[in-house]
């Protein structure tokens, strides 16, 4: 099992480093057709800083890490019927949870989310709904297919700036504590589990990695 999983996240790494312009596009928004759940006005804060979010943002990202599954699996049906339902109600889900968090609110504030915040209530989604391959395709997608780090927001408070990593090549290299928690993150849902621990886990392994004295 272990080997078929290591071959089968090689495969899903080629696919998310492929350019966007070598694979196959599809306009997963419109499969949300009359479906455009009533959402809170929500903002969300990334590197251009505070914008407004559309549930559609919801359906690409599942759809791209969709596709990224299927072309790693050597799918050629990829904008079935079955996979715009899963997208559907995956968003469906985000939706829902947006909601309740804005219910939670004081006063009923409308929601501010980081990039980082809205993929996880996605993975989450993607959990519920039983699909574990396309969340791990989602945190490859992330953290190798366009070049955009799975940024903590804050959720690592352990300062590893002194801590260096040397890689099986021999290469020297910063620790990242993203990096750890994706590592990990992967791997609950490679055996179909929920992966909130890994933000705990990989705090816990730097905090070890630090306590060890060596740079």
């Amino acid at each position: 099992m272990r080997n078929t999983i290591f071959e089968e996240d090689k495969l899903l790494v080629k696919a998310a480093e492929t350019p966007s312009e070598n694979k196959p596009r599809f306009d997963w928004a419109d499969a949300l057709d009359d479906n455009r759940f009533e959402i809170p006005k929500v903002r969300i804060t990334d590197g251009a800083g505070d914008r407004d979010f559309h549930i559609a943002e919801v359906a690409e990202v599942i759809g791209e890490a969709l596709t990224n599954l299927m072309i790693s699996r050597e799918e050629n049906e990829i904008y079935t019927a079955k996979n715009r339902e899963l997208v559907v109600e995956s968003a469906r889900i985000v939706a829902d949870r947006l909601i309740e968090r804005m219910a939670e609110e004081e006063g009923g504030v409308a929601p501010r989310l980081s990039f980082d915040e809205l993929h996880r209530l996605i993975e989450k989604a993607l959990v519920e709904n039983d699909a574990y391959d396309v969340a791990k395709s989602l945190v490859f997608s992330r953290s190798n297919g366009d070049g955009t780090d799975i940024s903590n927001g804050g959720r690592h408070d352990v300062d590893a700036s002194q801590i260096r990593l040397i890689r099986r090549s021999g290469q020297v290299v910063p620790w990242n504590s993203s990096k750890i928690e994706v590592a990990v993150r992967k791997a609950f849902l490679s055996l179909r589990l929920d992966s909130e621990p890994a933000v705990e886990i990989a705090n816990k392994v730097t905090q070890k990695a630090i306590s060890t004295g060596q740079a």
